[in-house]
């Protein structure tokens, strides 16, 4: 999201269990300055508890558009893939989507 808020040409970026500060690095400027799409999925089981509040804290800074996801389980980053069979390939879709858009 970070180098995404500067370059145009990136159309949609997806986060996994992103928190608002990740040790003082603030997503939230560069979530309210990116204008491509944005995924962003954590869960409530996070044992990172600052990722679902983050995640709604971004989308709520992200004007662009948007697909938004706190599920109720699926633990930390990559290990949501392999909880939500379905949710890497949602998520490869909604880029594709993204990429082909006018």
């Amino acid at each position: 999201l970070l180098a995404a808020a500067g370059e145009k040409r990136v159309r949609a970026v997806a986060l996994l269990s992103q928190g608002a500060d990740y040790f003082g690095v603030d997503a939230l400027a560069p979530a309210r300055r990116f204008q491509g799409a944005l995924f962003a999925v954590a869960s409530e089981d996070d044992p990172v508890t600052s990722s679902p509040p983050g995640t709604r804290a971004i989308a709520e800074a992200h004007e662009g558009p948007e697909e938004i996801r706190i599920l109720p389980k699926g633990g930390h980053g990559v290990s949501l893939l392999a909880t939500h069979a379905k949710l890497a390939g949602e998520i490869a879709a909604f880029l594709a989507t993204a990429a082909t858009a006018p």
